[in-house]
């Protein structure tokens, strides 16, 4: 396996030197009662709060979204 260094990419990073990582951390603040798959195809306007990350996963007050299955698609997040 190579490292970053050994590969011939184009890309702007830093190598941190930091000997304790950062962890992030995303509260999941309910779950939503009823577990209803929100697609694209059918709701092309989500309009919910978001009460939490687990995963891949986007947890909405009435449903979720497996984000990574629409990795193609452009979304557009805001908040109030």
């Amino acid at each position: 396996m190579k490292t970053i260094q050994e590969l011939d990419l184009d890309l702007d990073y830093k190598i941190s030197n930091q000997e304790n990582p950062t962890h992030i951390r995303y509260p999941i603040q309910s779950y939503p009662s009823k577990i209803q798959s929100l697609a694209p195809e059918k709701h092309p306007v989500i309009e919910d709060v978001l009460t939490g990350i687990k995963g891949q996963y986007l947890l909405f007050s009435s449903g979720v979204i497996n984000i990574r299955a629409y990795g193609g698609y452009e979304s557009i997040l805001s908040a109030e």
